[in-house]
């Protein structure tokens, strides 16, 4: 099956920072920017590797929106891309907004 359709949540392209941090490391917020965003998570690039399944607090603002939405994420994919990394990670619970107002939030903004 193509991975396109194992994914719940259609994907938005858009350049957006995003802070996270590592919940078992209690490490320090990093800023990076988004490649694309779901109602069931996201992709960014880092210049280094995470761990698999390893837990994220991750913080960011939806363009037109104040408020702040922050989640706890799990990393499911690292691709290394040359110097890069692409890292994905799956929404497992979302502050601020359930997951259907956070995809009509997505899809009305983006589409």
């Amino acid at each position: 099956m193509p991975e396109h359709e194992k994914r719940a949540y259609e994907r938005y392209t858009v350049d957006m920072p995003i802070w996270l941090r590592s919940i078992a490391d209690n490490g320090e917020y990093k800023l990076v920017e988004t490649a694309n965003i779901s109602a069931g998570g996201l992709l960014f690039n880092l210049d280094y590797p995470l761990r698999m399944n390893e837990s994220l607090e991750v913080r960011f603002e939806l363009p037109q929106n104040n408020d702040l939405v922050k989640a706890i994420a799990i990393v499911k994919h690292v691709f290394e891309d040359g110097e890069n990394y692409q890292i994905g990670v799956q929404f497992e619970s979302v502050k601020n907004h359930s997951v259907p107002a956070l995809m009509a939030y997505l899809e009305a903004l983006f589409k």
